[in-house]
């Protein structure tokens, strides 16, 4: 229970932490303080060597007791935060009618280092509620009594530069991937991914490699496009808050796609980038220790409704200008929302409500989220001080990883799949055939094999099978010798062949493609050719310019293929 305490507690002072230091803070007395108080007398004990704890006349309605003991909960431990002392137990025996207040005084922390107070929450873990601007005592006026630690926190310029760089082992995923799909995978390192087959399918998981979200875009056609612990609800927040089909991915966290072959050849791209959209929420999240889904929806929630943040332009931070820009626009966000702790709260219980789909009434009703509601209501009303402690101009300089990241070339940044149609399968010539057909085969046995239609189409003494019922420019069609055999076919403009040549390609990449092959380029009766001589038949690229683009395709016989008039004397040809 208390390792997951401690990694409850992990990321709460995410930002500001970076460096390990252990205090050597006094304890505070075995026995504990206590004091009796009433409705008309006041109460002051020292919760330990630097805390204080007041409760003024009229906090309680009766006869109470005030008290300050050990705690059986693990001590905040996390680099960079100072404990002044061990956690202690605050309570008061009976309800209260009015906040206790806790006064640390700051004294004995290390230069350069400022005060907090943390409160902590079994749901939550450690969060804090106040922090001081400078070295000096800090107050806070609380309702909510649990286990209180108090202590310095230090610089997190440099633990925020590592986080932001990141680092998490790849997914791993089963089988390859299907013969039909060809993946090309990101050559940045800031996202990692893996291709397989799922049932038919070729899925792509891509995880977040680095410590703040990042947005990943979801192509159509796409059959289902699954976050790793994100609830629909979740996904809508963050899907209006970003615009258009993406997603938002927690570091580490990992998305999966899936598609079914396509009809057709389809190249499927997936980008991946840093926008004000995840910076905004993912460096809040990281000031005020929030590391799960449900929060970043609920930043988002609050962030949506912050006219600084909706007329910035979510778009890719590319410099460090822009990075200043966004922290700022944090600070204003938070501080036109959240002017008081009242404030603070309702902006707290409202984002709470809608990242967890509940109404406002039952989370302010229900003790569920009471943790979460203190520890989001606390952290948006900190989060100018945190800011200011740690300067905007240090913060940009650790996120520098945001604008390498988002300066690299795009397509270093996406993931490609190039997806084999069903039937653009079939659409392959070869030297000697195209879509089942192939030279030498009767009348006959073309119909029965071609995976298109055909229909006999007679043009002087010469009969064609067609796909169209005539002799259509761009069409299929094959030509039949006397004796009813295939000796040649013109292939379909949307062709291409089994080197990937197709109509539109040049003579160059033809060359290049079947380089090893006899090659032969020459003019003829209807422009020039390209022809390309291989085991059984020949293949024909045709076009009316000598440097191509292929305007024409034709395979089978070598006089076929060269585009020799094979039907000029009365007889069909041989």
């Amino acid at each position: 229970m208390r390792q997951r305490k401690q990694l409850v507690f992990a990321g709460v002072f995410a930002l500001m932490l970076s460096s390990c230091t252990s205090g050597a803070g006094e304890n505070a007395s075995d026995a504990g303080s206590r004091q009796v108080l009433s409705p008309t007398q006041a109460a002051e004990i020292d919760a330990g060597p630097h805390l204080k704890v007041t409760l003024g006349v009229g906090a309680v309605d009766r006869e109470a007791i005030l008290s300050a003991t050990p705690t059986e909960v693990e001590a905040p431990r996390l680099p960079g935060f100072i404990a002044a002392a061990p956690p202690v137990e605050i309570a008061v025996s009976v309800p209260l009618a009015k906040p206790v207040r806790l006064t640390f005084d700051g004294v004995g922390g290390p230069v350069g280092t400022v005060p907090v107070l943390l409160h902590y929450d079994g749901a939550v873990g450690w969060y804090p509620v106040e922090v001081g601007e400078a070295p000096g005592a800090i107050v806070a006026d609380r309702m909510a009594l649990s286990p209180f630690a108090t202590g310095w926190i230090t610089s997190a310029a440099e633990w925020l530069r590592d986080r932001a760089v990141g680092k998490t082992a790849p997914p791993t995923c089963g089988s390859p991937p299907p013969k039909w799909a060809q993946p090309t995978m990101a050559r940045s390192d800031m996202t990692t991914g893996c291709v397989t087959d799922n049932s038919g399918r070729v899925e792509l998981r891509v995880r977040n490699n680095r410590g703040l979200p990042v947005e990943v875009s979801v192509p159509r056609g796409v059959a289902y496009a699954d976050v790793q612990g994100q609830s629909e609800t979740v996904r809508k927040i963050v899907r209006d808050y970003v615009g258009g089909d993406k997603v938002v991915l927690m570091p580490g966290q990992d998305v999966t796609m899936g598609w079914a072959r396509p009809s057709e050849d389809t190249q499927i791209t997936v980008q991946t980038e840093f926008t004000a959209g995840t910076i905004l929420p993912g460096l809040a999240m990281e000031l005020l220790g929030l590391n799960d889904s449900t929060s970043l929806a609920a930043l988002a929630y609050f962030l949506a409704d912050c006219g600084d943040a909706k007329t910035l332009v979510l778009d890719a931070p590319d410099s460090s200008d822009a990075l200043g820009v966004l922290i700022q626009t944090l600070v204003t966000c938070t501080a036109q929302a959240v002017t008081s702790p009242g404030g603070a709260a309702a902006a707290a219980v409202s984002a709470v409500a809608a990242a967890n789909g509940r109404d406002q009434a039952t989370v302010v009703a229900d003790r569920e989220f009471s943790g979460k509601v203190d520890k989001l209501a606390n952290g948006l009303r900190l989060f100018g001080k945190f800011v200011k402690i740690y300067t905007a101009a240090k913060l940009v300089a650790a996120l520098a990883q945001v604008v390498v990241d988002n300066t690299s070339p795009t397509l270093d940044r996406a993931f490609i799949l190039n997806l084999g149609g069903s039937v653009s399968a079939q659409r392959v010539a070869t030297f000697t055939g195209y879509g089942g057909v192939t030279v030498g085969m009767t009348k006959q046995q073309a119909v029965e094999k071609s995976s298109t239609p055909l229909s006999e189409h007679q043009i002087g003494p010469c009969t064609y099978l067609t796909d169209s019922g005539g002799d259509r420019t761009g069409g299929l069609s094959i030509l039949l010798n006397r004796d009813g055999r295939v000796i040649g076919i013109r292939v379909p403009a949307k062709a291409r062949t089994d080197k990937g040549i197709r109509v539109g390609s040049t003579y160059a990449e033809a060359e290049a493609a079947y380089r090893g092959s006899p090659i032969e380029r020459d003019a003829d009766a209807g422009g020039y050719h390209l022809l390309v001589i291989g085991p059984g038949g020949a293949i024909g690229f045709h076009s009316m310019d000598e440097a191509g683009p292929v305007e024409s395709i034709v395979v089978g016989r070598e006089d076929y293929a060269k585009g020799f008039e094979l039907c000029s004397d009365s007889e069909p040809p041989n």
